[in-house]
């Protein structure tokens, strides 16, 4: 059944098979952004990222993998400088070296036909790519 409300007019249910599915991803949200998360195994160390599907289960990465790093923007205004994490992000190739608690996490990024590498930081923040 034809609907002519815009999907923010909605207060309740809909007939509108394409706006109840529109109106359920909208409810569900983007996938959050979530830290690296590095747990002891038998086998050494092994670097975990929150599910696919927001579920809360964490999934294993493993090198070569695509990962998206979370966008930040630095801002500064009146009262001082400040970071802006957008709901945006780019894709980098996870590398690790696990052989130890303290091994690094790297991260590739190729743009515009160059290479960057960086070193993974605590703060960083990361999902899956859609």
């Amino acid at each position: 059944m034809p609907c002519d409300l815009m999907l923010f007019e909605h207060t309740g249910p809909c007939d509108n098979p394409r706006h109840r599915e529109a109106l359920k991803r909208r409810a569900a949200g983007a996938p959050k952004w979530h830290p690296i998360e590095r747990q002891e195994e038998y086998s050494g160390f092994r670097d975990y990222l929150n599910g696919h599907d927001n579920s809360g289960v964490a999934v294993p990465i493993h090198c070569g993998e695509q990962i998206e790093l979370q966008a930040v923007e630095y801002r500064s205004d009146d009262f001082g400088e400040y970071t802006l994490f957008l709901d945006k992000g780019i894709r980098v190739r996870y590398e690790a070296d696990l052989s130890s608690a303290d091994g690094g996490i790297w991260l590739y990024a190729y743009i515009d036909g160059h290479e960057f590498r960086a070193r993974h930081e605590a703060w960083m923040r990361f999902r899956w790519p859609q």
